[in-house]
């Protein structure tokens, strides 16, 4: 029976098709894991935007305590009221306590090229905020698992923690690193195609299958950035909006 990485669908994260040669490449037996995430790492720079692409367009992060935004928006506006209309990408996040803090990824949408760029300065902003940037923690849409396998496997810039999950298997003494691990456990991305069941699983069963898929997947991690600031190149090019 073939492998079929699921984390390659015919669109990639920037919205660029994937060509079937990579696609027939991808299903091959003998396929190995890091052919994989180099195949990751080159779909997501095809078409990467920064900020000497913006143009006239410019980053607002709109911060509301417990949540904030980062939006794209085409212009500058006089009326910081005016920021809610003609939206071009966003990228909402949330704390709702444990993950050490950390903001969970509640919505995204980026247009062709501009996601990184808007996760870049979603990450941090979070780490800024003292918590750091999850995924979400019940499901991960296949762009946006591209997104976090690319960053936990070919970020040297962004560093991270790993989380646990509620059951505390990991660290029992320290419930802060708690989190919810259903994206993990339900292994829809898990490169070995492994799955663990949290409502009936054991912790036998636990110590034997599921504790290598929370250590190896990149959704159970607390990411937080750790290279140049981002938010600082969009303030000293006037392409930055605090609201």
């Amino acid at each position: 029976m073939k492998k079929e990485p699921q984390i390659f669908t015919r669109i990639n994260v920037q919205d660029v098709p994937v060509g079937d040669k990579i696609l027939d490449v991808l299903a091959q037996e003998e396929m190995s894991e890091a052919a994989i995430h180099e195949y990751v790492k080159e779909l997501l720079a095809e078409a990467a935007k920064d900020v000497r692409n913006l143009g006239s367009k410019v980053v607002v992060i709109s911060d509301e305590g417990d949540k904030f935004k980062v939006g794209l928006y085409p212009y500058a506006q006089a009326n910081p009221k005016d920021y809610g209309r003609e939206i071009i990408g966003v990228i909402e996040a949330q704390r709702f306590g444990g993950c050490n803090g950390a903001y969970e990824v509640r919505w995204v949408e980026a247009p062709h090229g501009w996601g990184p760029l808007l996760y870049d300065v979603a990450m941090e902003y979070a780490t800024m905020s003292g918590g750091g940037l999850v995924s979400d923690r019940s499901n991960v849409s296949s762009d946006a698992a591209r997104v976090w396998d690319y960053y936990y496997n070919n970020r040297s810039d962004v560093d991270y923690d790993q989380m646990d999950d509620y059951e505390g298997h990991l660290t029992p003494e320290d419930d802060s690193d708690d989190c919810g691990q259903e994206i993990v456990y339900k292994g829809e991305y898990d490169f070995k195609r492994q799955s663990w069941d949290e409502e009936y699983g054991d912790d036998e069963s636990w110590e034997k299958t599921g504790k290598a898929i929370l250590l190896r997947s990149p959704f159970s991690k607390n990411y937080q950035w750790g290279g140049y600031s981002v938010i600082d190149d969009l303030r000293n090019a006037g392409k930055l909006v605090m609201l």
